[in-house]
C-alpha cells in the first residue's frame, strides 16, 4: 500500500493527540511494510505562528523507513480569524443544532481559509493525489485538511478525531464527511457523534479503527518520593491537562461534595498533568501532583481505584484506555459520546453527568468491594485490548486502506446470458416505497449487466425520468417481466398472457374493509387485486414478496414456492444537507414526535392524535409530525382535520406538512425524538427502517409486517385500548436516557439486514432463476434436499479467504465447493477482504461477525492475513484448506510488502495447526507441507476441474486471429516471479532459431506498474522478441478457450505450484504439457505431459519443445497420456471427498476448539 498522510504539522517531539497519532500511524505503517509519505508544512507545531515556516522545505527520510515532505505556509488574516474563533468558542452548547450553521456563511469560509494555509500542499495534492492508493487527512478542522479533501475526493481517508465542539457545525466540515471516500474513527462514539451531526449517509463508508496505547509496563522502581507516598491511601486518579476544557473544576466540585457528605471516607483524588488547579481547601484529601513521568504514571495507574475522566471533548481517551489496560474502573461523562459510549460497550466502569452524579459516583467507588472494582476493570481491559491493543489498530488500517483494483467489468457478468428483464406496475410515484423499490430494482439490474426498465400506466411528474409508458409492446419486447402487484390493475392481464419467464413482486394490498365506508370505489380495486392473486399463481415460475408476512399470502393463494424479497433501505440515500428551514424550524425545543406514511385509514392517523393528545398530558409543547399526502377530497383526509380540530385544536401542536421533498423529510428525521406509528396494516413498512438510520426510537402498534420488519428492535404493542399509557410510554422513550440507548442499540443492529447488499443476493438469485431454465426446472423438480442439523435448521458451511479474484484458481476452488454444498442441501457463502467487481455476486466482504451464523467455516490459506486470526479465534467446527504459500524469496527483489506477505502466512500456517481439526491440501505436496507444520490430521481435497466451464463460444477475435498459422507456444498464470515467464521468455527466444514464426503467448494477471512485469518488457525488448510475445493481462473465459484451442503446446517453467490448474485445462484440450519438474507439478501431472528437470541449457529445451510440436508421434502419446490423467479432477473425485468433510463438519463429534490461545 502506497499511503499519503495530510496533517498541518508533524514531528516526533510534537505531543498533541492528532498529531502523536498520525506519528504512530506512519511510523507503525511503515514498518509493517507499506510505503507512508508524510505531507505536511514547514510550521513547528500547534503552538507556534501558523504563517511563520520554521522547518525548511523538502522531503526528509525518518529512521522509521517513511519520508516526510514538507511545504512552506504563506500570510493569513489572523484577526477576521481571531473575531471568528472567538464568535465560535463563546457559543454555548445549547446554541448548537444540528444542520443549522453556527455563523454566517462568510464567517464560516474564514474560519476554513485563515487558519493554517499552505497553497503549495494543495497544489501538490491536484497534481499527484493519484500516486497514492489513499490519501489520509487527520484531523478534521484544519485549512489543508478540509481544503485538501475537496481536492482528493473518493481517493481520501478521513480522520476527523471528532469533537462535539462548535467548529464541527460548519457546513465546511459537514462537506469534508461527505466528499471522502472513507472514514476511520477512533472510537465507537466519535463515529455516533459524526452520525448524529452528518446524517446516516456516511455509515457505509464509516469504520472504528481504534487508537493504539502503549501496554502497561512494570511499576518497578517508583516506590520513593511524593508519588509514591501519595498513593499510599486508595485514591480515584485524573490524568490530563487540569482547566475547564477538561472540566476539572466540575470534578473538584463534585469531590468536595462527597468529602462534605462522608469526612472519614479514606479515598482520595489525585490529580496529575499539566496546568494548575485551586485544590480550594481540599488539599489533605486531594493532591495537584503537576506533571509525572511516564514511570509516575504507570505506578499512578498500577495502584489507583478507579480513573475519572469527566471531559466532554474527546474524541478518543488515551488515559481511558491505559487505564483499563491496567485492569482499572473508569467514570465518564455522559454527555460526551466518544467517552461515555465507550464505558457503556465495555460495561467497564459509570458514566455521571452533573455535579450530584460525580459526587455520588466518589460514594460507589469508596464503598465497592474490591472484587466489583476488579471485575469491572478486567471488562475494560478485555474492550481496551481489542480497541487499543496497537497491532489490532494497524490491522484494521490495513483492511480500512487496503488498495482496491478497479477493473473495467464484461458486458455481462459470468453466468448471465444478455437478456432484458423490465419491470411493470400500475404506477410511478415520487417518494412512494414500491417505486423506490422498482427503481432500486432496476438499477441493481443494470449494474448485473442485464437490460432493464420500468414500464407503467401512470407517472408522477417528479420521477417521469425514471420510467417509461406502458404498452402490451414493450411487455413481450421482454425478454423477462418483474410484476410488482399492490392494487387491481389493468396491466394485469396482459402480464397473464406473456409467455416468457416472469416474476411477481407481492407488496400487499390494503385490506378493502378499511376503504369501505369512505371510498367503495377504490374498495373495489383493492378487492379485485386481491381476486387477481390467485388467477395470477399458475403463470408466474418465480414469486417473492417484501415479507415473510406477504409470502405467506403468497402461499395461500397457491404461488410455487415464494420466497423473501426485501426491500433495501440505503442510508445513502441521505446524502445531502437537509432542509434548512425546517431544520431551523423544527429544533425549537420541542420534542418532536413523527409518523411517515400516506394519509390512509390503514395508517390510523387518526388513532395516532388520539394518542398524542394524551401525550400532551406529559409534554405540553411537545409537536406532532404527520408526513404523507392525502388525496384530493380523500374523506379520511378531512376525518383527520376533524379529529385534530375535536382533540387538540388548531394550533402549531400538529405539523401536516403533505408530501414533502427528500431533504424536507431528512429534516423530518433529523430532528425527531420519536417515531410512533398506530397502523393496522403494513406489508413492510420502510420509514421504520429509515427512523432506525437516523437514529429515532421507533414506537410501533405490532400489525401485520411490523413485528417482522422491527425484528427485535424498537417497542411494539398489542393494545390501543389504554392511549394514556401508550403516552406515558412514549414519553419514557423520549426522556429516559438508558432505555433510549437500548433500544437504540438493538435498532442499529436491526437496520443492518436491509442494507442493499444483504437484498443484492436474493435478486442475483431471481434474476439467474428468470433466464436459466435449467435451474428453475431443477429445483421445481425437488432434486435439491436439505441437510437438517437435530435442531431441524439447516446447517450452514461458509468460506473465508482474502481474496476472490476472476480466473484464480483458489476463487475458482472456493466457488465450486459454495456450488456443490448447496446442492448437498448446506447454505452456504463466500466470505472474502476484497473481491473483484465482476464477483460481487459471489461473495460478501469479510468481517469477524459472519462466523456468528455459521455452523462450520472452511478457511482457505494462501498468504499472510488478518482472517487467519480471525479463522483461529472462531469455536466451532472448522476446516483449512491449504493451497500453498509462494516463498518470500521470489518476491524479495521486486515487492517488499509481497514478500512480507508471504512470510506471514508461512508463520500463520505454523501457529494454525492447534486450533484446525481438519485440514486439507490441493495436493500431497501441500499436504506434506501441512505435516511438516504441525497439522495432524491432513488430507487431500483435490482442485475440481469442472469441464463444463468451456460450454461456451470460443471468442472468435482470438480464434481468427491465433490460427494464422503461426505457432502458438502457450502458458497462463499470474505474472509472478516464482512463475518464471522470465525463463520461458530466454527459451523462446532459443526457440525461434527454430521455428522463427513461433508466437510466446503468456497469459495471466498483473497489477499495473508491478516490478516483474517491467522487468519482462524489458527482457523481451533487450531480446528483440517484438510481436512474437503476447501477454494480453487477465482474459474472458472465451478468449481462454480460443487461446487453449490454438494452443501448439503448454510450456511452463514455473518453481512453484501448489497444484497448477492450467496444467489440466491444457490436458483438457489436447495441448501437449512441457513442464519444469518442481513442486506439486509431477504430482498434478502424474505421469502425463513432459518434464525437464534441469532449466540451465535454454537451447536445449527449445530444440525439445520444437519436437513436441512438430513430431506427431511423440504429440500423440504425450496426449494419449494425459487423456487418461485429466479425468481425475472432475467433480466426481471431488464431490465424493466435499460431501465426506461436509458431514465431519457437522458431525455432532466434531472437536470444537474451547479456547483459542494465541502463539
Amino acid at each position: 500500500m502506497k499511503l499519503a498522510i495530510v496533517t498541518p504539522w508533524f514531528g516526533r517531539e510534537l505531543k498533541g493527540g492528532a498529531e502523536q497519532q498520525a506519528w504512530q500511524i506512519a511510523a507503525r505503517l511503515a514498518t509493517r511494510g507499506h510505503e507512508i509519505e508524510v505531507l505536511t508544512t514547514c510550521c513547528r507545531s500547534h503552538q507556534d505562528d501558523w504563517s511563520t515556516n520554521r522547518l525548511p522545505a523538502g522531503m526528509s527520510t525518518e529512521p522509521e523507513g517513511f519520508s516526510t515532505r514538507r511545504f512552506p505556509v504563506v500570510p493569513r488574516d489572523r484577526a477576521a480569524f481571531d473575531r471568528v474563533c472567538g464568535h465560535l468558542l463563546s457559543l454555548p452548547p445549547e446554541a448548537l443544532r444540528v444542520g443549522i450553521p453556527p455563523v454566517e456563511s462568510e464567517d464560516g469560509a474564514i474560519f476554513a481559509d485563515e487558519l493554517i494555509k499552505s497553497p503549495e500542499l494543495l497544489l501538490f495534492l491536484s497534481d499527484y493525489h493519484w500516486d497514492y492508493d489513499w490519501v489520509l487527512f487527520l484531523p478534521y478542522l484544519y485549512g489543508p485538511v478540509l481544503h485538501g479533501l475537496s481536492i482528493v475526493g473518493q481517493r481520501a481517508a478521513f480522520q476527523p478525531c471528532l469533537h462535539d465542539e462548535a467548529y464541527a457545525y460548519l457546513p465546511q466540515v459537514a462537506e469534508a464527511f461527505r466528499r471522502c471516500g472513507k472514514l476511520l474513527f477512533n472510537s465507537d462514539g466519535e463515529r455516533e457523534l459524526a452520525l448524529r451531526l452528518f446524517g446516516p449517509a456516511i455509515y457505509p463508508k464509516s469504520m472504528v479503527v481504534g487508537e493504539g496505547v502503549e501496554t502497561p509496563g512494570s511499576a518497578d522502581g517508583v516506590a520513593n518520593g511524593s508519588v509514591a507516598a501519595a498513593a499510599d491511601d486508595p485514591y480515584v486518579l485524573y490524568l490530563g491537562r487540569k482547566d475547564a476544557g477538561k472540566n476539572v473544576p466540575l470534578l473538584l466540585k463534585a469531590f468536595r461534595r462527597f468529602r462534605a457528605a462522608r469526612p472519614n471516607a479514606p479515598l482520595r483524588l489525585l490529580l496529575a498533568g499539566n496546568g494548575e488547579v485551586d485544590l480550594n481547601g481540599q488539599a489533605d484529601t486531594a493532591q495537584d501532583l503537576g506533571l509525572v513521568t511516564e514511570a509516575e504514571k504507570e505506578h499512578l495507574l498500577a495502584n489507583c481505584v478507579a480513573l475519572f475522566q469527566p471531559s466532554q471533548n474527546e474524541s478518543f481517551s488515551r488515559v481511558m484506555m491505559e487505564a483499563w489496560m491496567h485492569g482499572k474502573p473508569v467514570a465518564a461523562h455522559s454527555a460526551c459520546l466518544a467517552t461515555a459510549v465507550a464505558v457503556e460497550r465495555s460495561r467497564g466502569g459509570w458514566t455521571a453527568g452533573g455535579e450530584d452524579e460525580w459526587a455520588a459516583l466518589f460514594a460507589e467507588v469508596a464503598r465497592a468491594p474490591e472484587r466489583r472494582l476488579a471485575e469491572l476493570g478486567a471488562r475494560g481491559k478485555s474492550y481496551a485490548l481489542e480497541l487499543a491493543d496497537w497491532d489490532r489498530v494497524m490491522e484494521r488500517y490495513e483492511e480500512a486502506l487496503a488498495p482496491v483494483e478497479v477493473r473495467p467489468p464484461d458486458d455481462v457478468p459470468p453466468g448471465f446470458a444478455p437478456a432484458e428483464i423490465n419491470q411493470f406496475l400500475p404506477n410511478l410515484s415520487y417518494g412512494d416505497a414500491i417505486s423506490n423499490h422498482a427503481i432500486w430494482i432496476r438499477d441493481r439490474l443494470r449494474g448485473f449487466g442485464f437490460v432493464s426498465n420500468i414500464y407503467v400506466r401512470y407517472i408522477d411528474p417528479r420521477v417521469e425520468h425514471e420510467c417509461r409508458v406502458f404498452s402490451p409492446d414493450t411487455l413481450h419486447a421482454s425478454d423477462a417481466a418483474i410484476y410488482h402487484h399492490s392494487i387491481g390493475s389493468e396491466i394485469t392481464p396482459h402480464l397473464l398472457e406473456f409467455t416468457g419467464p416472469k416474476c411477481i413482486v407481492y407488496h400487499n394490498i390494503t385490506p378493502a374493509e378499511f376503504f369501505l365506508p369512505d371510498r367503495p370505489d377504490f374498495a373495489h380495486v383493492l378487492r379485485v387485486g386481491r381476486e387477481d392473486l390467485p388467477k395470477l399463481a399458475p403463470d408466474f415460475e418465480v414469486a417473492v414478496g417484501d415479507s415473510s408476512y406477504n409470502v405467506a399470502e403468497l402461499q395461500a393463494d397457491g404461488f410455487h414456492q415464494p420466497t423473501v424479497l426485501s426491500i433495501a433501505v440505503d442510508p445513502q440515500k441521505w446524502s445531502f444537507d437537509p432542509d434548512p428551514e425546517l431544520m431551523v424550524g423544527l429544533q425549537d425545543g420541542k420534542t418532536n414526535i413523527l409518523f411517515v406514511g400516506r394519509i390512509s385509514p390503514n395508517k390510523k392517523q387518526d388513532d395516532l392524535v388520539a394518542a398524542f393528545a394524551e401525550y400532551l398530558a406529559f409534554d405540553p409543547t411537545a409537536r406532532l409530525i404527520i408526513v404523507g399526502k392525502a388525496e384530493e377530497n380523500d374523506p379520511y383526509a378531512a376525518h383527520l382535520l376533524d379529529v385534530i380540530r375535536d382533540l387538540i385544536g388548531f394550533g402549531d401542536s400538529v405539523f401536516m406538512p403533505g408530501s414533502i421533498t427528500e431533504a424536507q423529510l431528512a429534516a423530518c428525521y433529523r430532528s425527531a425524538h420519536l417515531f410512533w406509528s398506530m397502523s393496522e396494516h403494513e406489508g413492510f413498512c420502510v420509514p421504520l427502517i429509515e427512523s432506525m438510520w437516523f437514529d429515532v426510537p421507533v414506537l410501533a402498534f405490532a400489525s401485520s409486517a411490523v413485528p417482522e420488519t422491527l425484528g427485535d428492535a424498537g417497542i411494539m404493542f398489542t393494545d390501543k385500548s389504554n392511549l394514556r399509557e401508550l403516552a406515558a410510554l412514549a414519553k419514557l422513550m423520549v426522556s429516559d436516557r438508558e432505555l433510549r440507548g437500548t433500544i437504540l442499540a438493538a435498532q442499529q443492529r436491526q437496520r443492518e439486514k436491509f442494507l442493499p447488499h444483504r437484498v443484492t443476493r436474493r435478486l442475483v438469485t431471481i434474476a439467474q432463476d428468470l433466464v436459466n431454465a435449467d435451474q428453475a426446472a431443477l429445483r421445481r423438480a425437488g432434486k435439491r434436499w436439505p441437510q437438517l442439523q437435530s435442531s431441524g435448521e439447516v446447517a450452514e458451511i461458509n468460506q473465508c479467504l482474502p481474496n476472490l479474484s476472476v480466473g484464480d484458481a483458489i476463487s475458482n476452488q472456493a466457488i465450486a465447493i459454495r456450488n456443490t454444498l448447496q446442492q448437498l442441501g448446506y447454505r452456504s457463502k463466500i466470505f472474502a477482504r476484497y473481491h473483484d467487481p465482476e464477483l460481487a455476486l459471489e461473495c460478501e466482504v469479510f468481517s469477524e461477525q459472519v462466523f456468528a451464523g455459521s455452523k462450520a467455516v472452511i478457511y482457505h490459506h494462501s498468504t499472510g492475513t488478518d482472517i487467519a486470526s480471525a479463522a483461529q479465534r472462531f469455536r466451532g467446527p472448522k476446516a483449512l484448506i491449504y493451497h500453498n504459500i509462494t516463498p518470500a524469496e521470489f518476491y524479495a527483489p521486486y515487492s517488499r510488502v509481497a514478500t512480507e506477505r508471504l512470510r506471514k502466512g508461512r508463520e500463520e500456517l505454523r501457529s494454525m495447526a492447534p486450533d484446525f481439526p481438519l485440514a486439507f491440501g490441493v495436493s500431497r505436496y501441500n499436504v506434506a507441507e501441512l505435516q511438516a507444520s504441525g497439522f495432524r490430521n491432513a488430507g487431500v481435497l483435490p482442485i475440481c476441474v469442472d469441464h463444463r466451464r468451456w460450454e461456451i463460444e470460443p471468442d472468435r477475435d482470438t480464434l481468427a486471429a491465433l490460427s494464422d498459422g503461426r505457432t502458438n507456444l502457450l502458458f497462463v498464470g499470474r505474472i509472478t516471479p516464482n512463475k518464471k515467464q522470465d525463463d520461458l521468455i530466454k527459451a523462446f527466444a532459443e526457440y525461434l532459431r527454430l521455428d522463427p514464426d513461433a508466437r510466446l503467448i503468456l497469459v495471466g494477471a498483473y497489477e499495473e506498474g508491478d516490478a516483474y512485469a517491467e522487468y519482462l518488457d524489458k527482457l523481451s525488448a533487450e531480446l528483440r522478441l517484438g510481436d512474437s510475445v503476447l501477454r494480453p493481462g487477465l482474459i474472458p473465459d472465451a478468449q481462454l478457450l480460443a487461446s487453449y484451442q490454438t494452443a501448439d503446446l503448454f510450456w511452463s517453467m514455473s518453481e512453484h505450484e501448489g497444484f497448477g490448474v492450467p496444467l489440466v485445462e491444457a490436458m483438457s484440450f489436447d495441448v501437449p504439457v512441457f513442464a519444469y519438474d518442481s513442486t506439486a507439478v509431477p504430482e498434478t501431472l502424474g505421469g502425463a505431459g513432459e518434464l525437464f528437470p534441469d532449466k540451465s541449457d535454454p537451447a536445449a529445451l527449445a530444440k525439445r519443445a520444437h519436437q513436441l510440436v512438430h513430431d506427431s508421434e511423440l504429440r500423440k502419446r504425450v496426449i494419449d497420456a494425459q487423456r487418461k490423467r485429466r479425468s481425475d479432477f472432475g467433480p466426481e473425485k471431488f464431490i465424493p471427498i466435499l460431501e465426506q468433510l461436509a458431514e465431519q463438519l457437522c458431525s455432532p463429534a466434531m472437536p470444537v476448539v474451547r479456547q483459542h490461545v494465541r502463539v
